[in-house]
């Protein structure tokens, strides 16, 4: 019978690449993949192999309250401790840890960390990638695709929050070089440039 790691490895050759199911409402726009297109599409392959998951363990490692464009924000870090194990038979069992983050203009913070946590872990434990709009194989994604990962679509995203009203940063995104006003559509050299112009803009002063 396969222990856990060999099923790991059975539940990586599916080779999970999902496409986008949202697009953020506000400015700066950007396609992303929800926790929970990963989450049932994740529990559905490891259940395949028979492995299952459960949470153990949940700490806070940092929390505050920032104020960006005049509103407070309640923002969370946890790190989350995830025990994988045999569903069927052997009763072996591995741990893992996650960060997750979440920031909230009410009380939901601490639930948005250990979503965005689950989703981490999932993706690390499966390496499970993400479409973009268009894209038709992984292949011609890393051939023929030039625009920037996810992750640093959110850090630009997270960043441009605390610079800027949405219109401006929008504006920014065009003359970057994005016609349609999109993050992903950016090529590194121009996000790069656009990360600079952001970083050198003060943070607004917090209105009473």
């Amino acid at each position: 019978m396969a222990g856990v790691y060999a099923k790991i490895i059975e539940a990586r050759r599916h080779g999970l690449d999902l496409t986008p199911d949202g697009i953020t409402q506000s400015f700066p726009k950007y396609e992303y993949l929800s926790a929970d297109a990963i989450t049932t599409a994740a529990r559905a392959v490891l259940a395949g192999v028979g492995l299952g998951y459960l949470l153990s363990r949940i700490e806070i490692i940092e929390s505050g309250e920032p104020i960006i464009n005049g509103s407070t924000w309640y923002r969370i870090r946890i790190r989350a401790t995830w025990s994988l194990f045999d569903a069927e038979s052997t009763g072996e069992c591995i741990i893992f840890q996650s960060l997750g983050d979440g920031m909230d203009m009410m009380d939901n913070a601490a639930a948005k960390a250990l979503t965005d946590a689950e989703k981490q872990f999932l993706l690390s434990l499966l390496m499970i990638t993400q479409q973009r709009s268009g894209q038709q194989s992984r292949s011609e994604s890393r051939s023929e695709h030039h625009g920037i990962s996810g992750d640093r679509v959110k850090k630009l995203s997270e960043l441009a929050r605390t610079r800027a009203d949405g219109k401006t940063v929008n504006a920014m995104i065009k003359r970057a070089g994005a016609a349609s006003g999109l993050l992903k559509d950016l090529t590194p050299g121009q996000a790069d440039e656009l990360e600079k112009r952001l970083a050198a803009m003060p943070i607004p002063e917090s209105t009473e």
